[in-house]
């Protein structure tokens, strides 16, 4: 059960002052040493910024890269492995394909939702843009760090989702494939299965609360919470999509799979911990193995992952498309996932991947020590 990241929102301003990034990375690395003291590792250490927008307003293109490049260049230089800059209006979703083509570790999004409204101008530009960074990143890898989001909220610590706002603060994400899988295992039904995974996760995380708020008292500094969402690992060990498996209920995908997604993000929302972000089931495609094994044999497909969206956290995270996708399709794919979160009044974000010179039925090659590969969907 490794924390995925420690996340620490800051507030930049015009000219940017790179000695913020400094500040942030060096309390990152107090707040590593304090987690690390409880026996968890910790993966990687972030920094989130306010919208990019709301310091860089409306800039020439080559003078935001130019500045999303000094910013990176600090994260690098003082140890932080990882900088999202917010998400903004489609209205300025132009400038993102350059961002993410001239950066290695810089995430940000298009909002394309809030509150009861849909924007469709900011679905269609933030559809350009999945398409464009498709096709001009190298194997269109740049989309793991580009994304849609609706309903989010500020100071989610996952990316590319994340956006700050109000003072300083950090945040925790987690990696818990693997306690959801223990869970189950032991239990063995879905009766109980829910109180079982909320008292492993209380059992496990309670330590790693109590040192967030210690250092946060120490510091501060105001600790937003622990986004206790299920996020995968990368080995078949930490695949959700197996762990629901040892509940009986068949291979995921099959009948009885919402019923157990609901029960996880359930339990989940019950817990006793200071939560935060998305806080639900977790189901990035591409970042499970036991998704990819599900999805290769065609057990279920895109239809499926925005059914279970509507009662776990995330909405369609990691998916490929195929490399010639239109941005219309994948516009109408992200209306789907902003219309379940304005009716559902949730967060819902969509990071999709179209895989350049890949059809339908064809594999990726993403070639990421981020990604799995699988079969690219068709898209009707």
């Amino acid at each position: 059960m490794p924390v995925r990241t420690i996340t620490t929102g800051v507030n930049l301003s015009w000219p940017i002052d790179l000695g913020v990034i400094e500040e942030a990375a060096a309390f990152n690395a107090r707040a590593r040493d304090a987690i690390e003291a409880t026996g968890v590792e910790v993966q990687s250490t972030r920094v989130v910024t306010q919208p990019w927008v709301d310091y860089m307003g409306a800039r020439p293109v080559d003078e935001i890269v130019d500045a999303a490049l000094a910013v990176e260049g600090a994260c690098v230089a003082n140890g932080v492995d990882f900088i999202s800059l917010g998400a903004v209006p489609g209205s300025h979703a132009e400038a993102c394909p350059h961002v993410v083509a001239a950066t290695e570790r810089v995430s940000l999004a298009v909002s394309i939702a809030d509150g009861m409204t849909v924007d469709r101008a900011a679905v269609d530009a933030a559809a350009r843009a999945i398409v464009r960074i498709g096709r001009t990143t190298d194997r269109g890898v740049g989309n793991f760090r580009f994304g849609a989001t609706a309903n989010c909220p500020p100071d989610i610590p996952f990316f590319p989702a994340a956006s700050h706002e109000g003072d300083m603060c950090f945040m925790l994400g987690m990696e818990c494939g693997q306690l959801v899988y223990q869970a189950f295992d032991e239990v063995g039904t879905l009766d109980g299965a829910g109180a079982a995974l909320a008292g492993l996760f209380e059992e496990r995380l309670a330590p790693v609360e109590n040192a967030a708020v210690e250092l946060a008292t120490r510091e501060g500094v105001r600790f937003n919470g622990i986004d206790v969402s299920t996020a995968p690992g990368l080995t078949p060990e930490g695949s959700v999509a197996f762990a629901f498996e040892r509940l009986g209920i068949g291979m995921f995908g099959a009948p009885g799979t919402l019923a157990v997604a609901a029960t996880v993000t359930g339990a989940l929302k019950r817990l006793h911990l200071r939560t935060c972000g998305y806080s639900g089931l977790m189901l990035p495609l591409l970042e499970d193995a036991g998704l990819v094994q599900r999805f290769d044999e065609g057990v279920f497909g895109l239809e499926n992952l925005l059914l279970y969206s509507t009662v776990c956290g995330t909405g369609l995270d990691a998916v490929p498309l195929p490399g010639d996708v239109a941005p219309e399709k994948v516009a109408a794919i992200l209306l789907d996932v902003a219309a379940l979160a304005v009716k559902l009044d949730k967060p819902l974000s969509a990071r999709l991947l179209p895989f350049p010179d890949g059809g339908a039925g064809e594999r990726t090659d993403f070639r990421s020590e981020h990604l799995l590969d699988c079969t690219i969907p068709d898209i009707q």
